[in-house]
């Protein structure tokens, strides 16, 4: 449930509820639970430190890639790194990034 945590995250009155509907349906292909799931791996929730999902890191992406004048390379850098990861490790594992155990995501990354 990586892009319900990151939906969650979504300032309440910054979108209507169809573009939030939107936001979810796109934060539930792979390439961005792949992407939530990489970052949660690296920023997890605890009571030590900021996890992603305060930090807004996923929305934050998936702004820099549809709402702001990013430049192409910037786009093309995420989700060509996100693409690779998931081919890396479909070749590897015949499995995706979310389907990992915390030990193999480790590894894999």
């Amino acid at each position: 449930m990586a892009g319900a945590k990151a939906i969650s995250a979504l300032p309440k009155v910054a979108l209507s509820e169809h573009e939030k509907d939107k936001v979810f349906d796109t934060l539930q292909e792979e390439l961005w639970l792949t992407l939530s799931g990489a970052l949660d791996h690296f920023l997890p929730e605890s009571s030590s430190n900021l996890s992603i999902k305060e930090l807004q890191v996923v929305i934050y992406s998936y702004n820099v890639v549809y709402q702001q004048s990013t430049e192409k390379s910037e786009i093309d850098f995420i989700l060509k790194g996100v693409g690779w990861l998931n081919r890396y490790i479909q070749n590897q594992l015949q499995k995706t990034f979310i389907e990992l155990s915390k030990v193999v995501k480790e590894t894999m990354l």
